[in-house]
């Protein structure tokens, strides 16, 4: 067994614990057999990339995570625009302050300098919130 084999099992494994699923009921969520899942775990299968999508989709954590190759659950910058989107919707309700706001708590809350950049092409675009 690899150590990345390891990683994706003991992910699997903690993510099943957290959702209160038992490995059938999580098998037949993403439409696969309790045996894969079992061999996901011991770290003598690695699910194929849509297997793994549908996982990340069931947990809320993204794919990379579970195969080892992010240690952080989500993705920043999807979560990024995802928060943008659902601004731009409902923006059109909130008067200025209010939109001002909401723009700095999304600045705060990201500390490694990837929204600092997402507001710099912003205003490199002109694009008024």
């Amino acid at each position: 067994m690899t150590k990345m084999s390891e990683t994706i099992g003991n992910r699997i494994r903690t993510k099943i614990i957290a959702s209160g699923m038992s490995q059938r009921e999580f098998a037949k969520r993403i439409g696969t057999t309790e045996v894969s899942i079992s061999r996901y775990i011991k770290g003598t299968r690695t699910p194929k990339a849509s297997v793994a999508a549908k996982m990340a989709e069931v947990f809320g954590c993204s794919a990379n995570y579970l195969l080892g190759i992010d240690e952080t659950e989500t993705d920043s910058e999807k979560d990024f625009y995802k928060a943008m989107y659902l601004i731009a919707r409902s923006s059109a309700e909130w008067n200025n302050k209010q939109k001002s706001e909401i723009i700095n708590v999304l600045f705060q809350l990201d500390k490694s300098g990837r929204m600092r950049n997402h507001e710099k092409r912003i205003h490199d675009k002109s694009v008024e919130v």
